[in-house]
């Protein structure tokens, strides 16, 4: 192979300076016109999902961090339908219901005198532990 001696340099592009300026004012506007989703916590410990110019609420009542991450950032790419939210929020309707059955189960195995009782809560206690890993990683995949 034989190589060139000189190096090649590429043409100078002529830009016309009025149209580029058209174009990123363009392209500014529509950014500053999109909405910004940013996570907040309320006051009962849940996460949410707000609107940063103009401090409305989107999404609340979300239980954990990583699920409010990945909400917000789905978010700010593309905002939700609503069939999608209604399906999101009843997912955490069944995350709230089986958070608090395990609470109880915990209050119980930690109160109960009966052997029967406590290996039974035990068992339940265990089982919707499992269960609320399998939601949270549908929940997580919804998102």
């Amino acid at each position: 192979m034989n190589q060139s001696a000189t190096k090649s340099i590429p043409k100078k592009k002529n830009f016309n300076k009025k149209d580029v300026a058209k174009k990123l004012d363009k392209l500014a506007s529509k950014v500053s016109q999109k909405a910004i989703y940013v996570i907040g916590r309320d006051s009962d410990g849940y996460y949410t999902i707000v609107n940063y110019k103009n401090n409305q609420t989107v999404y609340k009542d979300i239980p954990r961090k990583d699920i409010a991450e990945r909400m917000c950032n789905s978010c700010n790419r593309r905002p939700y339908t609503n069939t999608k939210v209604k399906d999101i929020y009843k997912l955490f309707d069944t995350y709230h219901r089986m958070y608090s059955d395990i609470q109880f189960y915990r209050h119980t195995i930690k109160n109960t005198s009966s052997n029967d009782l406590y290996w039974s809560t035990t068992f339940r206690l265990e089982i919707t532990v499992e269960r609320l890993k399998n939601l949270v990683r549908a929940i997580i995949s919804t998102c």
